[in-house]
């Protein structure tokens, strides 16, 4: 991707349900998975992915994933997230699942908000 600008993301949701991200390197954006707060995007899954490297530089930038309120059920399972800018993982949607992913490097490692 290479570009890390405030609003580049590698996947961004809008709506979409039932969608799986499975098995891929993302990189080089500010958010690499973004679900934005009122999306209604449910039961996204993020699976054994490798996440690293984003944001910008800047000070509160840069996130592996982040499921904002509004989308529920979220699956984010066996997934290497590394060296991102803030954080590696941020879910504040309902009946999310987050285990077993190797966190690390990160400002913040997980944070689970509801």
């Amino acid at each position: 991707r290479a570009n890390a600008s405030s609003g580049s993301y590698v996947f961004e949701f809008a709506g979409a349900d039932d969608v799986a991200i499975m098995n891929l390197t993302l990189t080089g954006a500010e958010v690499a998975v973004m679900a934005p707060s009122d999306a209604g995007s449910d039961r996204l899954s993020l699976l054994n992915n490798h996440i690293y490297g984003q944001g910008g530089g800047n000070a509160f930038s840069g996130a592996g994933a982040s499921v904002e309120a509004g989308n529920v059920g979220a699956t984010i399972v066996g997934n290497f997230v590394h060296d991102n800018g803030y954080t590696g993982i941020q879910v504040e949607g309902a009946d999310a699942v987050v285990r077993d992913n190797r966190v690390s490097g990160n400002e913040l490692g997980i944070v689970a908000l509801y």
